[in-house]
């Protein structure tokens, strides 16, 4: 499955700030994607199923005139690698595709 355009940014943005993640984040592939209205969950390869065990990462901001009150994300992890993006809506509704956006640090919003 291919990573949006969304999902890649965000990916890049967590890797440029978390050196020891980067070849992780680089390598990860989406393997699911499921959208419940007011964000996603994109399953990066491996299983889904796993248990979250590491302490979750914190993404961007997300701004865009497409959300009203914009939007963030948190890196989840499984057996210390990158398992599950969460990206949510601050609002009520995230749309399907999100393809005019920025992304900021969580201070600068």
């Amino acid at each position: 499955m291919q990573a949006t355009a969304l999902e890649e940014a965000i990916l890049k943005w967590i890797a440029g700030r978390q050196p020891s993640l980067r070849a992780r984040l680089c390598s990860a592939q989406v393997v699911d994607r499921e959208h419940t209205g007011a964000g996603f969950y994109v399953y990066l390869s491996p299983d889904k199923e796993r248990d979250w065990d590491h302490p979750p990462v914190y993404g961007p901001v997300i701004e865009s005139a497409q959300l009203d009150s914009g939007g963030g994300c948190i890196l989840w992890f499984s057996g210390g690698e990158p398992h599950c993006l969460e990206i949510y809506a601050f609002g009520n509704d995230f749309p399907e595709v999100l393809d005019r956006f920025r992304l900021s640090d969580r201070g600068s919003a």
